[in-house]
């Protein structure tokens, strides 16, 4: 069926945002009701500046079967990038104080990528290219735009996968996390904030790119605490933890000090798992579609406080 989108598609952002809160949808999507960018937005997206040119010194090696760049090469083509992004978004430094010392995350991320087997397909390539790339359905791009939509069971969805890598038949898509939020501690129990078994940004990457493997890269801010590093080396009581560990679908590298700042945690992504991302965008689309913007439900994520600060929903005032 048709949908009636705001920009004629939906993004991962905006479908998690309608999740969380139907009427921040709306506000934002279609009120223009806009919040300043945070110093997390803005520092992560400068590390991902940085990656991404960090990667297309990979690739147009690997395209071209020449010699890959040195670790140094690669590290100062990245943290260039980094800073330029940096000094044009916060020239002033007034959201992100921390300008230099990211030269051992690109180190540690060069070191990982350069090592690896597996060419660099593409570094923020769009959704719909990597599925015209894959043999997957495509829909024609909105105006104004020349990428085409990805056609994910009949809804347009657009965005971009951080890292496509490849070797023969062996594809792998990651996403870039820069982060210090890896877990959180709830009494006894450690929890991962970002787990690749569970998330639906790499089953949506997982379709249009035609894989099963799927992985986050996190880039930490800070080096993981002693305890957090030994769980992810495999002392933990979580099985499906250790089974990671053990079958090597997490890595953690440390930087030139020894301290864990890199970690790569694989899975994989089933038929089950997209068919049922497919139904959730679906049920989304169509929600919007009717102009359906409850506010969110007393239970859900943003009880007692939401982080849309500012705005008009009676609820960002808790």
């Amino acid at each position: 069926m048709p949908y009636t989108l705001p920009k004629g598609y939906l993004s991962w952002s905006a479908f998690k945002l309608y999740k969380q809160c139907p009427m921040k949808y709306r506000l934002t999507y279609l009120d223009g009701h806009r919040e300043p960018p945070t110093a997390a937005l803005v520092e992560g997206s400068a590390f991902h500046r940085g990656a991404e040119a960090l990667a297309v010194s990979l690739a147009a090696a690997d395209r071209t079967g020449t010699a890959r760049p040195s670790l140094s090469d690669l590290t100062t083509t990245a943290v260039a990038a980094h800073r330029t992004h940096l000094d044009g978004e916060d020239p002033d430094g007034a959201l992100v104080a921390r300008r230099d010392g990211y030269d051992p995350l690109f180190s540690a991320l060069a070191r990982r990528l350069a090592g690896s087997p597996l060419k660099i397909l593409g570094s923020e390539i769009s959704l719909g290219q990597a599925a015209l790339a894959h043999g997957r359905p495509t829909l024609p791009p909105v105006a104004g735009d020349d990428e085409p939509l990805l056609d994910f069971g009949g809804v347009p969805v657009k965005g971009s996968i951080d890292l496509h890598r490849g070797h023969g038949e062996r594809r792998l898509v990651d996403d870039y996390k820069h982060t210090s939020k890896l877990w959180s501690d709830r009494g006894n129990r450690r929890y991962f904030n970002y787990d690749p078994r569970t998330d639906g940004q790499l089953t949506l990457y997982s379709f249009a790119a035609a894989t099963e493997d799927v992985g986050f890269v996190f880039v930490l801010k800070a080096p993981l605490p002693a305890s957090v590093a030994a769980e992810l080396n495999g002392r933990t009581r979580d099985p499906q933890l250790i089974a990671d560990v053990q079958a090597r679908r997490i890595l953690v590298e440390p930087d030139g000090d020894g301290r864990p700042v890199f970690v790569h945690w694989r899975a994989k992504r089933t038929d089950a798992d997209v068919e049922a991302l497919m139904d959730e965008f679906h049920r989304v689309a169509s929600a919007i579609s009717r102009g359906d913007f409850p506010l969110c439900r007393e239970d859900a994520l943003c009880r007692g406080y939401c982080a849309f600060r500012g705005g008009p929903c009676e609820r960002g005032s808790r």
